[in-house]
């Protein structure tokens, strides 16, 4: 039997779970995939995965990264903690076309964005479903300075969204073996 798609090791820790969720879901979009080759999905769980210097062939790119600080409440109620973070989806197109490849690009990774936020809260830590809530939180989108973005010219946008977890206390304390 094949693994879903959103099969993620359950012995990573919950961060890097919804990371490699994240990765593995926009690998998997067709629409996405058509517009950017897979190879061009950038994940930072292998080897150094950027091109320096970028040929023509690695664009559109479509890069998955965390974002900020993360922020929450050690004690959010009496039995869980509650962490945010912040997961980013950067396009960089390579054309100065914005009608004909970056925007739409980013209205797939917005429509993709509504399934993979559905398979996250399925996510397990210590058997505990951890993810509560998925929002969107924006897209920046303007022309990219060359000087700083590895030679590339065009278009390039950030879409974020913040995922927040819940961590039972009982669990955490389990986990970080503390002595009281």
């Amino acid at each position: 039997m094949t693994k879903p798609t959103h099969f993620v090791d359950p012995t990573l820790d919950p961060f890097s779970m919804v990371y490699v969720s994240l990765c593995k879901q926009v690998a998997a979009q067709d629409t996405v995939r058509k517009m950017v080759k897979e190879r061009n999905i950038i994940c930072f769980d292998e080897k150094d995965p950027l091109r320096d210097p970028v040929q023509k062939g690695n664009l559109p790119e479509l890069m998955i990264a965390t974002s900020g600080n993360p922020s929450g409440s050690f004690k959010a109620n009496t039995s869980s903690a509650k962490v945010t973070r912040i997961y980013q989806f950067m396009i960089t197109s390579g054309t100065l076309n914005l009608v004909r490849l970056q925007q739409p690009i980013e209205f797939a990774v917005f429509a993709a964005l509504t399934q993979w936020c559905s398979c996250l809260p399925e996510l397990k830590w210590c058997g505990t479903q951890f993810v509560k809530a998925v929002r969107y939180t924006d897209t920046i989108t303007g022309m990219t300075d060359p000087r700083l973005n590895r030679g590339i010219k065009g278009w390039n946008s950030i879409t974020a969204i913040s995922v927040e977890m819940y961590f039972p206390l009982h669990l955490l304390k389990e986990f970080s073996n503390v002595r009281t």
